[in-house]
């Protein structure tokens, strides 16, 4: 199974990340572009929306604790 699952304590929790949600979103406003572009631009357009999705993944996965200690 997933070795992150096992990794978690009983205090933290995964949650929604909005930043992982703006970032998907940036990546769909990129994906638009690919029918307005050329072939070499939607090449590199399409390496930095998947370095952007890849970001937003790692961002979703984050773990938060379940008490914030002030």
């Amino acid at each position: 199974m997933n070795e992150k699952f096992f990794s978690r304590t009983m205090m933290e929790r995964q949650y929604s990340s909005p930043l992982a949600h703006d970032l998907e979103t940036c990546a769909i406003y990129l994906a638009d572009l690919a029918g307005r572009v050329g072939r070499e631009e939607w090449q590199l357009i399409s390496a930095i929306r998947q370095q952007i999705l890849a970001v937003a993944d790692v961002t979703e996965g984050l773990l938060i604790p379940d008490q914030v200690e002030v």
